[in-house]
C-alpha cells in the first residue's frame, strides 16, 4: 500500500513539477526585449569627424534562454545566449547603415522540458543612413522627410533624390499659393472694406485739407 502511494505520489506531482520549470523558463523567454539604437561616434583625433554606429539590442537574455537572430540582408542565421552577451544584454551591428535590413528576432527556452518551437518572434528595422541628407537641395529643409538625417535612400541615385525632394518642394511651394489664393477668395471682403475705409478717410481728409487751402 505503502508502495502504491508513493508511486501515485511521484505520477501526480512530477508532471506539475515539470510543467512549473517549463512555465518560469517560457516566462524568461517571454520577457526577451529587441530594440535599435544609433550611437554617435565622434573622432577627436580625425578633425571632429561624426560617425553613427547602428546596433540592434537584445535584452533580458537568461542562462535559461537563447535567440536566434536572422537577417534579409545576407540571410545568415545566428544562435546567441547569455555566454554572448553582457550581463544580458546583446548589442548587433548592423551589417550596412546605408541598406534597410530587417531582423527577425525568435527566443527560445533551454528547457528540454518545454516546447521546442520559439516562445516569442521579434521583428525591428534598424535606421537607416541617408547619404544624400547635406545635399544643396535639403539646405534647411526640416519639413521634407527624405532631407531627414535617417531616411531609406538606398534604392535611389543621387539624381533621382534630387528629382523627388524638387517634386515634394515645387508641390509645396504650389499648396502655399493655393491657401494664399483660396484665403484671399473666401475672406476678401474682409480684407477689402477696412482697405475702402481707410482710403476713404484719408480721401476725405485730403479733400478738406485742400478745401481749406482754396478757402485762405
Amino acid at each position: 500500500m505503502l508502495v502504491f502511494s508513493l508511486l501515485l505520489f511521484f505520477l501526480i506531482n512530477v508532471p506539475l513539477l515539470k510543467a512549473d520549470t517549463c512555465s518560469d523558463s517560457v516566462k524568461e523567454a517571454e520577457d526577451i526585449e529587441v530594440t535599435t539604437k544609433v550611437e554617435t561616434v565622434k573622432w577627436e583625433d580625425n578633425g571632429g569627424i561624426t560617425s553613427y554606429n547602428i546596433y540592434v539590442i537584445i535584452k533580458n537574455i537568461t542562462a535559461n534562454t537563447y535567440v536566434v537572430v536572422m537577417n534579409d540582408l545576407n540571410d545568415k542565421v545566428e544562435y546567441l545566449g547569455y555566454e554572448d552577451s553582457d550581463n544580458g544584454v546583446i548589442k548587433l551591428k548592423t551589417y550596412n547603415p546605408y541598406k534597410k535590413i530587417n531582423y527577425v528576432v525568435r527566443a527560445y527556452t533551454k528547457d528540454v522540458s518545454c516546447k521546442e518551437e520559439a516562445v516569442s518572434t521579434k521583428k525591428v528595422s534598424p535606421a537607416v543612413f541617408n547619404s544624400y541628407h547635406e545635399m544643396e537641395i535639403c539646405g534647411g529643409r526640416d519639413d521634407i522627410e527624405m532631407c531627414e538625417q535617417f531616411y531609406d535612400s538606398s534604392k535611389m541615385n543621387i539624381d533621382e533624390f534630387r528629382e523627388e525632394v524638387q517634386k515634394i518642394i515645387d508641390e509645396k511651394n504650389k499648396n502655399i499659393l493655393w491657401y494664399i489664393a483660396d484665403f484671399l477668395k473666401k475672406y476678401y471682403l474682409f480684407i477689402l472694406i477696412p482697405i475702402v475705409i481707410v482710403v476713404s478717410i484719408f480721401g476725405v481728409r485730403i479733400a478738406i485739407l485742400k478745401r481749406g487751402k482754396d478757402d485762405e
